[in-house]
């Protein structure tokens, strides 16, 4: 029997499973042609909202970010990271 937090509509499996560097390397080698550049990261933004997973490059001026809602608010606030990102801002 799976534990609440990995039952269907938890999806902390999933997350989970994001997170794990095989699995990382081949969403990064399938969409940008790299392995080994990204690493999980807090995915808790300064405006209290959350992300359901990021992966950061280093240096952090690229992200990879999964989110299974993507609306108007996520955008705006999508953006606004990658803005600070470029600008090399340490407030993500």
């Amino acid at each position: 029997m799976l534990s609440q937090s990995f039952t269907p509509g938890a999806d902390l499996l999933p997350k989970e499973i994001l997170r794990h560097p095989f699995v990382i390397d081949i969403i990064t080698k399938a969409l940008l042609k790299t392995e080994g550049d990204y690493i999980p990261e807090l995915s808790e933004w300064p405006d209290g909202t959350r992300s359901d997973v990021v992966l950061a490059h280093n240096p952090p001026t690229r992200f990879v970010e999964f989110q299974r809602v993507v609306d108007k608010t996520f955008m705006q606030r999508a953006m606004g990271t990658a803005f600070r990102r470029a600008e090399g801002s340490q407030s993500f």
